[in-house]
Parts: structure tokens; sequence; C-alpha cells
């Protein structure tokens, strides 16, 4: 987590820069005035005391400049005057801690991103990181009680990462008064520690002396959202601080998830006015935890486990090495920006360092990666281009390596498929993140949506599980009590909207299914969800134990959401349903239990429902039902031929349009008779046509038939 120098809270929060010693009070409010000033106009019109050395005086208006122009021309000027001013005055705490200051905010020390200054890296072994570390010391060893430089001293040694520092830095600090500012950052190093609780403690201690809100419950949220248990808590506190934004809170709170955010949120957030950016945060997380298909308590928590991990096991080096150098090109992006190493910006976007660990080329001059296999079980990893894959047939060599590594490589010099490989892959690594859950069982189910007309102008969608009877009773505690949560999720990555439902459902299994040889069967789970959301969306089906955590799938895909609203016929989707199974799933005056995953014998009927919408009372319409093969080969003719069946079942019949419901239309509920079928898959097509008109729609589902 990389935290922006923030002059005016050490400097006010602390009273005073200079203890007794220093005798420096013009200097010390001019530098208070300074940091006061909230642009750099302002800065330039403040006129210092007259008794100020005027290379000091100016040395700081350059440093306070370079905080809003981040121009190095501002801070090298400011850097060469508070150094001529420190040396006529040696003895002078105050001038050590200005030059201090000005030496590690500096350009050399941070090393700022062109794209986002407040994106940067400390850089240790510039002379100017060393240099200021130094005059910081000199200034502590001159007046004990300088709570400014100890401060400085400290903020520096948590961003870097420096425990050695960190501890000098804190026994200083512990030497002057507490202030809110300075528990805030005592927090913070308590948590490159790994001291969670000591951390919570601290921040909420340190909103008791005055520290910004925002900041210390960010602080505290990161403390509780390392452990499950207190998760809840430190989502929580979280948006606590998000209700209370600051500038500075809101330039924390982005930096922590930097390294995820897109380029169009980037811009999103970079106009949008503090009292936006609250509700931006929140849409954020929303959709983050939409496009996992979990909730957002357990995305966030994931987000800062990681970057906790990352923080602690990840800090960049400067210089790099000639990998980090060779993975910063070929992703496009250099990870330090984000105060990370190649494998830290993995770990954050994926949640695996060796997602990527090595880009270089094998010995026949093609692209090779080196690559973690934990991050997919298929046959050449999530990462790889099933295109690639295609093409390149026998030229694909995968290799096993020891530990936990795979190399991919394309011997025999096909040059442009192996970068066009290299490029897909390193795009897809550098954009965007992801998350599934660490299921220890996988549960085994079938899915399906169906749409229907919804209130208010809405569409209703609705998920139906079948979830097999051994995945059943492994989910049921001992009195066969079958606790699920279900989740069915729509994102549109176009505009960010995100419409979810989550139900928690607790049935009672049949005592059949609690016997030691069960009969194979299904038990039907259902969630509804009214949305909006038009053209074309993302879903998620997300169907797991009560924790939501240890036994479960998430499943998913595109559909186009309809609109039932309109002239002419309009058609819900179709459902078919087993007569043989208790109705589970309502919906006006229908009760059946949409099956997904169902399979049919010859002979057994099957349950048909739709709705017809867009017809008015007394109106003529044909309905046409027709269940043919849906690959109906001449042998496949010949054979239903010989065995005396027809392989299609056809209805057709005119009707007159009844009252329709306001919501529900005309439904439709019938019965398809399959005695004349072979075993196959059938496409089941219904079509409406309004007599006068013409005016037709029609939809389809499909039908499997075994023998």
């Amino acid at each position: 987590m990389r935290i922006r120098s923030c002059l005016p809270l050490i400097l006010l929060a602390t009273g005073t820069l200079a203890g007794p010693a220093s005798g420096q009070v013009p200097a010390a409010g001019f530098w208070q005035e300074l940091e006061r000033a909230g642009s750099t106009a302002e800065v330039n019109g403040l006129v210092p005391a007259r008794e100020l050395d005027p290379e000091l005086a100016e040395g700081m208006r350059c440093a306070r400049r370079y905080a809003f122009s981040h121009d190095r021309a501002d801070a090298y000027r400011g850097r060469e005057l508070l150094q001529r001013a420190a040396a006529r005055a040696p003895g002078d705490a105050f001038r050590q801690f200005a030059l201090g200051a000005m030496l590690v905010r500096g350009p050399d020390a941070r090393v700022r991103a062109f794209s986002d200054p407040d994106e940067y890296f400390i850089s240790p072994h510039s002379l100017a990181y060393a240099q200021g570390v130094r005059a910081l010391r000199r200034a502590l060893a001159l007046d004990s009680q300088l709570g400014a430089a100890a401060l400085e001293l400290l903020q520096l040694a948590v961003e870097r990462g420096d425990s050695a520092l960190a501890r000098e830095a804190s026994a200083a600090l512990g030497r002057t008064p507490a202030t809110g500012t300075g528990l805030l950052w005592e927090a913070r190093a308590a948590l490159d520690r790994n001291e969670t609780e000591r951390a919570l403690l601290l921040s909420d201690r340190a909103r008791s002396y005055g520290a910004d809100v925002s900041l210390s419950q960010h602080t505290a949220a990161f403390a509780l959202l390392q452990d499950p248990s207190t998760r809840s808590a430190g989502v929580a506190r979280y948006f606590e601080g998000v209700r209370h934004l600051t500038g500075e809170g809101a330039r924390e709170y982005f930096r922590a998830i930097g390294a995820i955010v897109g380029d169009g949120e980037r811009a999103a957030w970079a106009t949008a006015g503090l009292a936006e950016r609250g509700e931006w945060l929140r849409r954020f997380w929303e959709h983050r935890a939409a496009r996992a298909g979990v909730t957002l308590e357990q995305r966030l928590g994931e987000h800062y486990r990681r970057l906790q991990q990352a923080r602690l096991s990840f800090r960049p080096e400067s210089p790099m090495s000639d990998g980090a150098e060779l993975s910063a090109i070929a992703l496009g992006v250099d990870p330090r920006r984000f105060g990370l190493t190649a494998p830290g910006l993995m770990l954050m976007r994926h949640g695996d360092p060796q997602r990527l660990a090595l880009l270089r080329h094998c010995q026949f001059g093609v692209a090779q990666l080196v690559k973690s296999r934990r991050a997919a079980g298929r046959l050449l990893d999530a990462l790889v281009p099933p295109d690639a894959a295609e093409h390149a047939g026998d030229a694909l060599v995968r290799t096993e390596l020891p530990g936990d590594m795979r190399v991919v490589c394309m011997p025999g010099g096909d040059g442009q498929l192996a970068r066009r490989l290299t490029e897909r892959t390193l795009h897809q690594l550098a954009a965007g993140d992801s998350y599934e859950p660490p299921f220890t069982r996988r549960l085994a189910f079938v899915a399906a949506t169906y749409a229907f007309r919804g209130p208010d102008d809405s569409t209703q969608l609705v998920a139906a599980v079948s979830l097999p009877t051994n995945a059943a009773r492994e989910l049921a505690d001992a009195s066969g009590v079958l606790t699920t949560r279900l989740s069915l999720i729509l994102v549109q990555d176009s505009t960010r909207a995100v419409a979810r439902s989550d139900r928690i459902e607790r049935s009672q299994l049949p005592t059949d299914l609690l016997a030691p040889a069960a009969p194979r069967g299904l038990t039907l789970l259902h969630a509804m969800l009214n949305t909006s959301l038009r053209q074309r969306v993302r879903y998620r089906i997300a169907l797991t134990d009560s924790t939501g955590e240890q036994a479960g799938a998430i499943v998913g895909g595109e559909l186009t959401v309809p609109e039932f609203d309109g002239s002419g016929p309009r058609l819900s989707d179709v459902v078919l349903a087993p007569t043989d199974v208790r109705g589970t799933w309502r919906r006006g005056e229908v009760v059946l239990s949409p099956a997904p995953g169902r399979v049919y014998r010859a002979g057994e009927p099957v349950h048909l429902f739709y709705e017809l919408y867009g017809v008015g009372e007394g109106e003529r319409y044909r309905t046409e039902i027709r269940a043919a093969p849906e690959r109906a080969g001449p042998g496949e003719n010949l054979r239903a031929f010989v065995a005396g069946r027809r392989n299609v079942v056809s209805m057709e019949f005119v009707e007159t349009a009844g009252v329709p419901h306001e919501q529900y239309g005309l439904q439709q509920a019938r019965m398809i008779g399959t005695e004349y079928l072979s075993p196959g898959v059938y496409r089941v097509r219904v079509r409406v046509t309004r007599l006068g008109t013409g005016e037709s729609a029609a939809r389809e589902g499909l039908l499997e038939i075994v023998p």
C-alpha cells in the first residue's frame, strides 16, 4: 500500500515542528502557512517573516510548490536552497528536517508514474534517499522532541517496507506527544509486522486523537479484512470511511485498488468529485463481486488479503533485475508504480504470484512462457488462447519443471504464431483481475435461465438449478436439512451496472434420498431477479453451502435480456418440466418444477409452459408447437421409421385470447407426448401468429429423450 506524503497532516497534527531547542518559530510558522495553501498560486502569494532566512523561505516554498506541480525544477531548486540553508546552520534541527523532507519526497527518492504522479515507488538506492534519511536522523539527534521528523521517518519506513527503520522511527515518535496522525502511521507499521490486532487498536485510538476519519477507518478495515471471522466488521468499517471521505482519504482508498483498476475506471475516478467518489467505490466493488459471482464481502476481503501478502512479500527493488525489466516491458506496465514487483502484481490481479513468473526466449529463439500449474487444470492453462493451441498442433511443446511450474514454448521457428500466442497471453494477464473462491468441494450441478415479463416494464429472470442426489446429501446436515446459497447475478460491463439476487434456502430432503442406496434424482432450486438491464449482459449463477466458500461452484456466460413490451405478440422463454415432481416454482396460476439437465424416457409426458404477451382480449391467434431432432440426418430418420416412430411431434391450433394478466399475459401450460420420439436431443419450437396481421413470435427449448 503506497501512502502519498502529506505534509499538512504531519505538520498540523503534531502542533509544532520544532521543540524549544530549535528556536525557529518564524520558519515553522511559514512552513505551516505553506501547508495550508491549496494551490500553487496561494503558495506563491505567501510572504515569510522579515527575519526568516530568504534561502530557507524560498526552499520551503519550492518544496510545497512541487507537491502541486511535480515539476522536477521546483524539487531540485528547493533541494539546492535548503542544502545551503542547512549548511549555514548545521545545529538547527528544523533546517535539517526541512532538507530531509524535501529529499525523501523529491523525484529521486520517490519515482513517480508519468500518467499519475500520485503513483510512485521508493528508490532506496538513490543518493537522495540516503541523504534524506541522514538529515532526518540528524534533526532528531539535535532535537528529540521534533515529532515531525520522527513521523516523516516512520512514513518513509512504512512505504519502503523497512522494518528496522520503522522500529527506529517508532521509538523516536514515542518520545513526542501522541497525535492522531502519528498513531495512524504506527497502526500501518503494525500492519507491516502482521500485527492486525494492534493495528486495529492504534487506528481506533488515532481517531480519538482527531485523525482523519476516512483514513483511520480504512486502516481499521485493512486489519479486520485479513481474518474471515472479522470480515463483515471490516466491510462495515470500510464503507464507514467511504461515508466520511476526505481528499486524502480518497487518495488512500484509490491507491489500495490501483493495481486492479482499468483505464476507463481510472478516467472516471479522475473526473469524479469527492461526493461522487464514495459512490464510485461502492459501485466498483459491486461490479467486481458480481463479475466473480461472489458477494461484495468476499471480494473485498480477498483483495485486502492479497494486498497484505503483496506488501509483505513483493516489494519492488530498484534498480530492477533483468527478469523484472523483461516482465515490465512485456506486460506494458511497470508494477513498481503500484509499489509491487511483477509477481506481486499477478498476485493482486489473479491471486497467483507465479501466474507469469518470467517471459524470455528459449533456445529456438521463440517465445517461452513460464507459468503456474495452479492457474487452471486444463491442458495448456486458461492463459493460453485456445486458437493458438489449436493451430500450433504438434509444434506446441509442454515441459514439466520441478515444483509448481510449467514451460510452454514453440520450437521449430513459427515466430508469427509464437508472437501472437505471447501477445494474447500477456494482454490477458495485463488487463483486469479475477477471483474464484477456493472451494474445498466443487458441486456438480446443471443450471438454466428463463426470461419472463416482470413488474413495471422490467424483465424477470429465473435461474433454475438441478442438484444431483449425491451432491445434495453432502451438503445436508445429519437430519437431512439442506442449506444452500443461490445467487443470480447480471453484469453489464458497458455501463458497469449490476443486478443480483442472493437467496439462502433451507429445505428438508425426502427420506428416500437419505437412505444408503438412495435413488438417483435431482434437487431443484430456483432464484428470481427483476431487472431493467437490456441488451447483452454477463450472468453468473453461484450455488454454494451456507458459508459461500467451502462447497460450491459458479457457472455463467452471456445472454440477451429480452423486452416484452411493444406492439405485436411476444413470447417468454419456453420451460420444459417433468410431471412426476411436485411443483417447486410458482408463477401466477402455474406451479411446476423447471429441471435443467433432466432427461425423459420415450413415452413420458413433459410439461410445456410459456407466456404470451401483446395479444388483447378477443384476438385470435394460431399456435404451432413442433419437437424435431436437433440434428436430424438421413440415417437417424431411417432408424426411427424402422422402429415405427415418426421422430417428430407437431401440434397446431387456433384460439381466442381471454383477458390477459397485467404482468403474466396469457399463461399457456400444455403437455407434450413423447411416445413417438426416438432417443436423442430435440428442439421444441413454439410459434404464435396473430391472425389478421400475420405478426408472430417464436421461442425454443431443448428436450432429451433416453431409451
